[in-house]
């Protein structure tokens, strides 16, 4: 005659786990030592392969885990878009001052001043010397313009020019005189070139009757 069975195995309430107690303990309560959670000891049914059936409550252990971990994901992604919410409504306006300052418009260029001739002679200002032949013959005189700008009339004055040939060294002098000059008048210099090689004439002085 077989030994009577001393040993049970039942599956838990909660995860299904299998539990071995002696069949004395048949309907206590004890702690699933799986889970931890409490659970009633009872004999098998069947087959180990029914104990499921026999607990049709009791979800797999793999799918309490895959709800275990959904709930922790969206329990976190609810605290990040409390916490972005929060953060956006607390967030200070920008200041003024962090603002990019406007582009300056570019500034007109300052108008050129035109800069005043030396007065040499105070008050007599010449304009350029040129070298002009007369119309009948072959006589060179060199020409020019002295206006009076001083406001008084000017007596006695007489031009003074060096004659240079083509490379800048002097070949001679000449000169022109005029008795006098009204205030803002001009005078128109004529002075004789007598050296050929001149290629043109500077004036250099202007001196006045004492």
């Amino acid at each position: 005659m077989p030994e009577t069975e001393t040993h049970f195995k039942c599956a838990c309430r909660h995860c299904a786990g299998h539990i071995e107690f002696p069949s004395s303990g048949v309907g206590e309560t004890i702690l699933c030592p799986h889970c931890g959670c409490q659970t009633i000891l009872h004999a098998p049914l069947g087959p180990a392969s029914d104990h499921a059936a026999a607990n049709p409550q009791a979800p797999p252990r793999r799918k309490l885990f895959t709800i275990i971990i959904g709930v922790a994901l969206l329990a976190a992604a609810g605290g990040v878009a409390a916490w972005c919410f929060l953060a956006n409504r607390s967030a200070p306006p920008p200041a003024p001052g962090n603002t990019l300052p406007a582009k300056a418009a570019p500034s007109a260029p300052e108008p050129v001043v035109p800069v005043p001739p030396p007065d040499l002679w105070h008050g007599l200002f010449a304009g350029p010397v040129t070298l002009e032949k007369a119309e009948n013959g072959d006589l060179v005189y060199a020409v020019g313009v002295l206006s009076n700008q001083s406001g008084r009339q000017r007596f006695g004055i007489k031009v003074q020019l060096d004659l240079l040939d083509e490379q800048g060294e002097k070949v001679g002098s000449a000169g022109d005189y005029v008795a006098s000059i009204l205030p803002g008048k001009e005078w128109k210099f004529k002075a004789l070139v007598l050296e050929r090689k001149t290629a043109r004439a500077e004036l250099v002085n202007v001196a006045e009757q004492e």
